[in-house]
């Protein structure tokens, strides 16, 4: 199976530069969720305030990766 993605640049030029980086921005999101679930699972020194943030990330990295 193949699949051709045709962007008209420079028009589309955002929208190209955006395909053509997903890769790098999955693996952004990535990092980012290991980040915040590793300092809920094993900082036990987060605030309160803290830790709501890290969850609500945690949650829109999950609707993001749907």
């Amino acid at each position: 199976m193949k699949a051709v993605l045709v962007f008209k640049l420079p028009d589309e030029r955002d929208e190209f530069e955006t395909a053509q980086n997903g890769g790098l921005h999955l693996s952004l999101l990535d990092e980012i969720h290991n980040y915040c679930r590793g300092q809920l699972k094993h900082n036990e020194k987060i605030s309160k305030s803290t830790q709501l943030v890290l969850e609500h990330i945690l949650e829109i990295i999950s609707e993001a990766k749907l």
